[in-house]
């Protein structure tokens, strides 16, 4: 293996450098540092592994032509355990990952778990062999990984899940659901067990037992919650049943793959050269495999249907649970409403309380009235004099206005006579002239005043 380390530093990375923690404090901490990023590059950060594995194996890995074994490299290795990056194994079993490592209580617990009185220590030795054969949790590698698992599992199990049964599975089953198989099938059974220890003690999405797994996540609660979060002797049954479908399943897939290729080769040009013995017993060989494959399709309609009758019962269940507990809340309303004789008291209770209000409204109605009779009496008074005082105005007004009219009058009336006037032309000249002049002359007169 390639060892991705500055040239100029590997001298002084490989050897013991413990005795620098006292003589060169500065480099000490460098060569820590150094190892430090070099795990979290090499095998943490840009990979999906999610455990990591120390011991003789690792210092061959790591061995230099040169310089040979690194000495030292178990001071960088507790540096990430005491950091969190990495979780011992053994810890993480005891459900300890997300333990505050800042607490005295925490190396108190690894202490104890360990049986040592000091922090977690990688070295067992002095030896060439010196790490221990050990390992550990990438604690964000598995954060990371779940996030995906939970957004497959979202789409295969939470969106789809209508009934108790689509809840449980066997672990094979579980693990080998159509979204779920891309996700499981990158890792070896050992990192499968610890994600499913993780999912289950640490995120509490499932529950396991006997080699059955029921999923109890929250999205599902809504199915869940009417039954036991733990796995009960229905939820065995039900992963039985599940998986004498799927067994049946295999087993018609490949009956009916078989009779495909014998129908192949029963119509190919070179079965009609073989023996006729050879060909009977080949057409026998298919039948028996239709007769077979239909006896399977009746086991698997019987196995559905059952599966059919387990999810109606498991909703039946459900509705007398629902209706039992809606008959309690009705009781329980009912107790506190009372008797229907209670009823009818309240009732008229509150019909006597309305008539005491009316007759209260009325005593504060008329409490006035008196004085409001007065009151309303001047007000008409003043009305009636507002009136009487506008017509006398109008009166007077009236009086004005005849003083002008009769001028007007005069004046259209003298227009009138003075057009009305005819002049007589048989007679003279001289005559009619005075007469008209006669008649004007009147006219002025009488319309002067008197």
């Amino acid at each position: 293996m390639k060892v991705d380390l500055p040239e100029s530093r590997l001298p002084s990375l490989y050897r013991d450098f413990r005795p620098l923690k006292d003589l060169n404090p500065d480099g000490y901490e460098a060569n820590i540092s150094t190892w430090r990023d070099f795990f979290l590059q090499q095998y943490i950060s840009n990979s999906n592994r999610i455990i990591f594995t120390i011991g003789t194996r690792t210092l061959q890995e790591l061995t230099h032509e040169v310089y040979g074994v690194p000495k030292s490299i178990d001071i960088a290795i507790d540096v990430l355990v005491n950091e969190g990056n990495l979780i011992p194994m053994e810890l993480f079993n005891l459900g300890g990952m997300y333990t505050d490592n800042s607490r005295k209580g925490f190396w108190k617990w690894v202490r104890s778990w360990k049986e040592s009185t000091n922090m977690y220590k990688s070295r067992k030795d002095e030896t060439n062999s010196y790490l221990r054969e050990d390992k550990f949790i990438i604690k964000a590698n598995l954060e990371k990984e779940y996030q995906r698992f939970h957004e497959l599992l979202k789409r295969s199990v939470f969106m789809e899940a209508s009934s108790i049964t689509d809840l449980v599975f066997t672990r094979n089953e579980f693990m080998t659901t159509e979204s779920l198989q891309s996700f499981f099938s990158i890792y070896d059974e050992e990192t499968k067990n610890v994600f499913l220890h993780f999912i289950e003690n640490y995120k509490h999405i499932i529950v396991s037992k006997d080699n059955v797994i029921k999923v109890i996540a929250a999205e599902v609660e809504d199915i869940t919650s009417r039954f036991s979060k733990g796995i009960t002797e229905n939820d065995l049954r039900i992963a039985s049943v599940k998986v004498g479908i799927i067994n049946i399943n295999k087993q018609i897939t490949r009956l009916r793959k078989e009779i495909n290729e014998s129908n192949i080769k029963l119509r190919g040009p070179e079965f009609n050269e073989l023996p006729k013995r050879i060909r009977i017993e080949y057409k026998q060989a298919r039948l028996l495999s239709e007769k077979h494959l239909s006896r399977l399709l009746k086991f698997q309609n019987n196995l559905a249907q059952v599966r059919t009758q387990i999810d109606t019962s498991a909703t039946n269940a459900v509705l007398i649970q629902t209706l039992s507990e809606s008959n309690e809340v009705i009781k329980s309303i009912n107790g506190y409403i009372g008797s229907t004789e209670k009823v009818e008291d309240l009732l008229d209770e509150i019909k006597e309380g309305h008539d005491r209000t009316e007759e209260v409204n009325d005593l504060l109605a008329h409490y006035n009235k008196g004085q409001d009779e007065e009151a309303e009496e001047e007000i008409e008074r003043e009305l009636e004099q507002l009136e009487l005082d506008e017509k006398n105005n109008n009166k007077e007004e009236n009086k004005n206005q005849d003083l002008h009219e009769p001028k007007e009058s005069s004046s259209e009336d003298l227009l009138k006579r003075l057009n009305n006037l005819k002049i007589n032309t048989n007679e003279g000249p001289v005559q009619d002239n005075e007469n008209h002049d006669n008649e004007i002359r009147k006219i002025m007169m009488e319309e002067q005043p008197r």
